[in-house]
């Protein structure tokens, strides 16, 4: 299910990455290949991930996937559709990219983060500066204001 790359695990032949699968795992970097459309809820929670590449095909995030791992930043493809909450939380996240194709965050998604950066656009290609948008000290009320909140339990908030 995995081919190393240059000391970094691709996977490559699943579409999708289950439940729980490298849940307190060592594993330090990855690559997920444009065939995994899934990663499930847990998959690498506290694990010692650090480095994380997306290629376009993936679709949902679930819950808690990347929570409590070593991850500092993500660009998250243009293909993803889906981020389930607390994702990225407890992370040392300082910067994201959020394609177009995200209109919905989930509370939580980003608990315990010092995001220093969160752009949001439709094409991170070329993107000039008055697109950013910024969130010093981890104040997310941008996506308060331009996206729309869903709580745990499916309903909406705004």
């Amino acid at each position: 299910a995995f081919m190393l790359d240059a000391g970094i695990p691709l996977i490559n032949k699943l579409d999708g990455i289950p439940n729980n699968m490298f849940e307190n795992s060592p594993l330090t970097s990855l690559k997920i290949s444009s065939n995994i459309y899934t990663i499930g809820n847990n998959a690498f929670k506290d694990s010692n991930l650090q480095y994380l590449d997306f290629d376009e095909g993936i679709e949902e995030i679930g819950k808690d996937a990347f929570r409590n791992t070593k991850v500092s930043i993500v660009t998250l493809p243009e293909s993803i559709k889906k981020i389930g909450s607390f994702a990225f939380a407890e992370t040392p996240l300082k910067e994201i990219y959020i394609p177009e194709s995200i209109t919905a965050l989930p509370k939580g998604v980003f608990e315990g983060c010092r995001l220093d950066l969160v752009v949001y656009t439709p094409s991170r290609k070329n993107l000039p500066p008055s697109k950013r948008l910024h969130c010093p000290n981890s104040e997310l009320e941008w996506y308060k204001q331009h996206l729309k909140m869903v709580s745990q339990n499916g309903g909406e908030n705004d």
